[in-house]
């Protein structure tokens, strides 16, 4: 009676662990990207006054709508 190891399952299953966290890594970093960019803009367009924003068609209490809107 002979045993034979081999690695190969192994390898393959902590290759695809580490390609998992690597692609659950990129997904969270951009998330954290978009966060960021809401706020900046959300920062920005609440330090206009109320004459700017409806300038540019927005009023105060829908910029967190106006942020948001398309991202997910």
């Amino acid at each position: 009676m002979s045993t034979q190891l081999t690695h190969a399952p192994l390898s393959r299953n902590i290759l695809g662990h580490a390609q998992s966290f690597f692609a659950h890594a990129a997904e969270l970093a951009t998330a954290f990207i978009s966060a960021v960019h809401c706020a900046r803009d959300f920062e920005r367009l609440n330090a206009l006054s109320d004459a700017q924003l409806a300038e540019h068609g927005l009023a105060r209490e829908d910029l967190a709508q106006h942020v948001f809107r398309n991202r997910s």
